[in-house]
């Protein structure tokens, strides 16, 4: 991924978005974020145009209207937009959701609490990976 390369946030919580956006700034990051608060808005951006194609997707589960689940299946449905490499960063921690994630193609999964404040070291994760994948197209 290049330092002009964007991430989309997918979090319906403002103090998230906020934390992520610092996290993305102490982390040295060149990247661009782009934050929505629902998954039909970011769906229908992407399919769209309207929200330009991100080199990864960092996605809430627990969200009202589409929930993080629901997003991803239609993601996963759109043969143009399948590929994207989506990091789940969720409150939950039960099992059955971090299977069904994956089970879904999540790059990974992440839970809130246990990361604490410390989105910079998300940022340094997903700066990595990327750093290290091919991606379709690129």
């Amino acid at each position: 991924m290049n330092a002009g390369g964007q991430i989309l946030l997918i979090d319906d919580d403002v103090i998230d978005i906020r934390s992520f956006e610092r996290g993305l700034s102490r982390a040295g990051s060149g990247h661009r974020l782009v934050s929505l608060t629902n998954g039909h808005e970011a769906l229908s951006g992407l399919q769209t145009g309207n929200v330009p194609i991100p080199d990864v997707i960092v996605l809430d589960l627990n969200m009202p209207g589409m929930s993080g689940f629901e997003f991803l299946s239609a993601l996963r449905q759109d043969e143009r937009l399948s590929f994207l490499p989506v990091w789940v960063l969720s409150t939950s921690s039960d099992p059955d959701d971090i299977r069904r994630a994956y089970d879904l193609n999540a790059a990974g999964y992440m839970v809130k609490q246990e990361m604490g404040d410390n989105f910079a070291e998300v940022i340094k994760l997903i700066n990595h990976y990327l750093s290290v994948i091919q991606l379709p197209g690129a």
